[in-house]
């Protein structure tokens, strides 16, 4: 199929700018202040805004959508309503890292390079369109390849690569069982390796039609796995490989009636800034594996890079915690005196979409929510295991006894780790 610059470009930004609402809308307590989930700004000077600034943002953000999904030619709309978007939802993200879920970082890169590169004229030619569309070609590439990279490990394959397989066969009726364990790691091992084929052929033009058809085939498997019939996660998972499938249409099935060739020379790429935005996209996540980069905006997602965080309270301490937090208690191990409190659980209740996995999040999240339950200061315990070695799996594990110890580790990481509306607890 054939379609021009213009349209192709149009209908992007259009299901990008619906698909936007729709996943604010199934995660719609992660962008108000009304949850009980405290929020934890990715700077200090940040915790002293008031709450109108996320009504605010919140504003701008779900004008520049709807402005995306009804625009029509006019540049002035176009870019007005890419920007009024980039504004607001870059103020919501910095005011929680729990809101930067994997696609909100890919919606808030895609927002920076187009209204850069959109800025550069006060029309919209067909040469910036269509270095638009290769910008946005090269990070999905790159979301695909560095996703594979990530579970490329041993502990992904006796883990996660097991879940999801077992969440695979449920809805199958194929009955693993009986397989050997080398069987399905390698069945694992063929997970990440999809996704690596799928950046491989997206990323040349000739191979293309193969890896959009590819992409389509890895996201309706996902969405065998990860839907009401397999192991039923949340509707925002199911929306975002749902948007990967019609994105992938529109950004590598189609085939411009313009030369593409020629529309990104005429471009000349002029714009540094842009330029300079899709480098560190490109590049940020190769320094996730040495701990300098966060693993959901490296694209570490449905693997076992991040490190785990298990957060646990004493049994005598039970009926102190308010009624809210109950339900997240788990069962004790044998012959322990304390119970796992379920952070995860209580993001999928209260949020509708999952933690933010970096350690620093989740130590700091705990001691917000616990630190103010009411239990006693020694009561609260947490363990918490580094990411895994590639080759052998293994974690260090560090552990955290009390709330001035887990207050003290706080202090220890860069980024904030201080909430908002609430005093510092674990201070002496």
């Amino acid at each position: 199929m054939s379609m021009n610059t213009d349209q192709q470009f149009i209908w992007l930004i259009r299901f990008t700018g619906l698909f936007g609402l729709l996943l604010i809308a199934v995660t719609w307590p992660l962008w108000t202040v009304t949850s009980n989930i405290p929020q934890i700004p990715w700077l200090s000077w940040l915790c002293s805004l008031p709450s109108f600034v996320d009504l605010l943002a919140l504003v701008f953000t779900l004008i520049g959508l709807v402005g995306l999904v009804v625009s029509h030619r006019s540049p002035h709309w176009i870019r007005n309503s890419i920007i009024c978007f980039v504004l607001g939802w870059s103020m919501l993200i910095s005011l929680d890292q729990h809101r930067l879920q994997p696609w909100a970082w890919q919606f808030l890169i895609l927002g920076y390079l187009l209204a850069v590169t959109l800025a550069q004229t006060p029309s919209l030619s067909i040469p910036q369109k269509r270095t638009c569309i290769f910008f946005w070609q090269l990070i999905t590439i790159s979301i695909y390849f560095y996703s594979g990279i990530s579970k490329a490990d041993a502990s992904f394959l006796s883990s996660h690569g097991q879940l999801l397989l077992h969440g695979l066969f449920a809805p199958l009726s194929i009955n693993s069982q009986f397989w050997s364990e080398q069987t399905m790691w390698w069945l694992a091992a063929m997970l990440p390796m999809g996704e690596l084929l799928v950046a491989f052929l997206l990323l040349f033009p000739k191979t293309r039609r193969w890896g959009c058809v590819s992409s389509w085939m890895m996201h309706s498997l996902l969405l065998i796995t990860l839907g009401p019939w397999g192991l039923n996660h949340e509707p925002g998972v199911l929306l975002w490989n749902v948007y990967f499938m019609i994105q992938n249409y529109f950004l590598f099935w189609i085939q411009s009636s313009e030369s593409k060739v020629d529309a990104v020379e005429k471009s000349g790429y002029s714009n540094r800034i842009a330029q300079i935005i899709l480098l560190m996209a490109l590049i940020t996540p190769l320094l996730e594996s040495f701990g300098l980069w966060d693993h959901w905006p490296a694209w570490a997602v449905y693997c076992s890079r991040p490190e785990k965080v298990e957060v646990f309270i004493n049994v005598s301490d039970l009926e102190q915690l308010p009624e809210r937090l109950q339900k997240f208690i788990g069962k004790p191990a044998p012959f322990s005196d304390k119970v796992p409190f379920n952070l995860d659980a209580m993001s999928f209740e209260l949020r509708n979409c999952p933690p933010y996995p970096q350690a620093r999040y989740r130590v700091a999240l705990a001691l917000a929510v616990l630190g103010t339950a009411g239990v006693r200061e020694e009561s609260v315990s947490i363990s918490v295991s580094s990411t895994p070695d590639r080759w052998t799996g293994e974690r260090t594990k560090t552990e955290l006894n009390g709330l001035l110890d887990i207050a003290q580790a706080c202090e220890d990481f860069k980024l904030n780790t201080h909430p908002r509306f609430q005093k510092q607890v674990g201070k002496r």
